[in-house]
């Protein structure tokens, strides 16, 4: 898949900064697990909201975030192809975002207690 997506920051000749293939895929996904639902005017449903809606949730609600991350991944990023989503849970706090887009694994672990999302060493 070509795609290409920019990003806020400028290489060194000034000129925007352009991520490619599995890059801009990662790129999109980490923004769409990210963005808050009523944060854009023009797509108001679009975002999961993963540390607003998501950081107190009780474990036995994982099959519902699984659920949200498919749906808006279907619904916001439908040039994606066989997109498989898997949440589950790592240790008491953690869980680990499985998305497989073709034959690649993006995987994203949560650490709630600092905040932040980010992308497994594979």
């Amino acid at each position: 898949m070509n795609l290409n997506e920019y990003t806020l920051s400028v290489d060194k000749f000034k000129r925007p900064n352009i991520k490619t293939g599995n890059d801009a895929i990662y790129l999109l996904l980490i923004r769409l697990l990210l963005r808050i639902p009523g944060s854009s005017q023009t797509h108001p449903d679009m975002g999961v909201g993963l540390i607003e809606r998501y950081r107190y949730m009780d474990m036995d609600k994982l099959n519902d975030l699984q659920t949200e991350v498919s749906n808006q991944i279907a619904k916001y990023l439908p040039s994606l192809n066989a997109v498989t989503v898997q949440v589950e849970q790592i240790s008491s706090l953690d869980i680990r975002i499985s998305i497989k887009v073709d034959n690649t694994l993006y995987i994203f672990n949560t650490d709630f207690n600092n905040q932040i999302l980010k992308l497994s060493d594979l």
